[in-house]
């Protein structure tokens, strides 16, 4: 986790984080049957994971996933 994405999954109540962690988790584990929860964001290196209203930016590093952020789902693209 990045730090930005560390902060805001500190700052969630706990049954959004442990559902938010339990969907990172379940994608890292068989990214073959998740692969319908995650797409590709246009001109960058970066996947969303969509929990809910909230997405998981994320890049994937070989067999490592670097969350760096957990945002909701109407501010994470603002940027």
């Amino acid at each position: 986790y990045g730090k930005k994405a560390h902060v805001k999954m500190r700052t969630l109540p706990k049954n959004l984080n442990i559902r938010i962690r339990e969907k990172i988790d379940a994608y890292a584990f068989d990214t073959a049957a998740n692969q319908h929860m995650v797409k590709r964001i246009v001109n960058t290196d970066k996947y969303r994971l969509r929990v809910g209203d909230w997405r998981v930016l994320f890049e994937e590093f070989g067999d490592t996933i670097f969350v760096s952020a957990v945002e909701p789902r109407g501010s994470v693209y603002k940027r």
